[in-house]
């Protein structure tokens, strides 16, 4: 509990919106309760928040120098720890340490009506849980965290190959019918040519010497290489 209290003190320090709401119930302390928040005034307060952690074992671990009420510091503890902290979803009492999580329901979890299995590790350990048997994969909450950190990590080591592949593909494919057409439309500009060679073109059909008409094509191509290539460097930025 004494790491909790330093925790409690620094996330007071350091979380503007935690340290707003407290200094109202700090208020709520001295006005309605002189500073002594007794059993009952804490089951109050905890259930004002619609939680279930009100057990008398929380009570007195609160309770720093067994004083038999909560002070200010011993009430930031408690918000700390409801600000932060769930459930447990088997007795109900407020998850303070190491917890253990189901992997299906926290994978699943898409809604508020849809909610994470997390027990404290006296139910855990004791199985006094009920919970559907087809979900045996139960993690604590740190290695939870490195499971999904990881997980994640790997997720987009796949997006960025699948992006780099489908990116890729298109660009071979587009380069490939590129070259095609620049090919058939050598080839027919050839055939022409060959069919009628001491025809003059008219003037107004064309002012640019034959000769230019490969490096037309050839720029066609290259700007769709160019374009294409500009989408391929976006995507796997």
């Amino acid at each position: 509990m004494e790491e909790l209290r330093t925790a409690a003190k620094l996330h007071y320090r350091d979380n503007g919106v935690f340290k707003k709401a407290f200094q109202r119930i700090s208020d709520r302390l001295d006005f309605e309760f002189e500073n002594k928040l007794n059993y009952q005034n804490f089951v109050t307060l905890v259930e004002e928040r619609s939680r279930r952690c009100t057990s008398k074992a929380l009570f007195h671990q609160l309770d720093w120098g067994e004083k038999s009420h909560l002070d200010r510091d011993d009430v930031r503890v408690l918000y700390y720890l409801m600000d932060t902290r769930g459930d447990c979803s088997h007795c109900s009492d407020i998850l303070r340490s190491v917890y253990y999580t189901c992997l299906h329901c926290f994978d699943n979890c898409m809604s508020p009506n849809n909610p994470t299995f997390n027990v404290c590790a006296t139910c855990y350990r004791t199985k006094a849980f009920k919970h559907p048997q087809q979900h045996i994969d139960f993690v604590d909450n740190y290695e939870l965290l490195q499971k999904r950190r990881f997980q994640r990590l790997n997720w987009e080591e796949l997006r960025q190959s699948a992006v780099q592949g489908v990116v890729t593909g298109l660009l071979v494919g587009a380069i490939k019918e590129g070259c095609k057409e620049k090919e058939a439309i050598a080839q027919g500009l050839g055939d022409m040519f060959n069919k009628h060679p001491n025809q003059t073109p008219e003037a107004d059909v064309s002012d640019a010497p034959i000769d230019s008409v490969p490096d037309i094509i050839e720029q066609g191509g290259n700007g769709i290489v160019d374009a294409l290539t500009e989408i391929f460097q976006f995507f796997v930025q």
